[in-house]
């Protein structure tokens, strides 16, 4: 549905810091906010540190394919309930799972495009 997770520190080349867990991130739902204003796509993505060091890091998703339904095509890791960039921390050497919010402006569609 989404092509998930760029950001800065997931795809540094000159370290591969972080490393998203494609095969073991998946997609759980997406909806439409109050104010249908915003598309709330729910994914749980997994990341893993190969740092010795604790690290944070920003999340966003390639949303392009849903372009009609949202009217950006990058949607930014958010915090549950806000609008605020949601910070995610993982500890040195280790691997995470996250429950994650990547939020998009809605577009004027309310159906993805591989709907009819």
């Amino acid at each position: 549905m989404i092509a998930i997770v760029s950001t800065a520190a997931l795809f540094n080349k000159q370290n591969n810091q972080l490393v998203y867990e494609y095969k073991q991130s998946y997609h759980t739902d997406f909806y439409i906010d109050i104010d249908n204003s915003y598309v709330v796509f729910e994914s749980s993505i997994k990341v893993k540190n190969t740092t010795s060091k604790d690290l944070d890091f920003y999340m966003s998703a390639d949303v392009s394919e849903d372009f009609g339904l949202v009217s950006e095509y990058t949607a930014i890791a958010c915090n549950k309930d806000t609008l605020d960039k949601k910070v995610f921390i993982i500890k040195a050497n280790s691997e995470q799972s996250y429950i994650v919010y990547f939020k998009a402006k809605k577009g004027e569609k309310d159906t993805k495009l591989n709907r009819i």
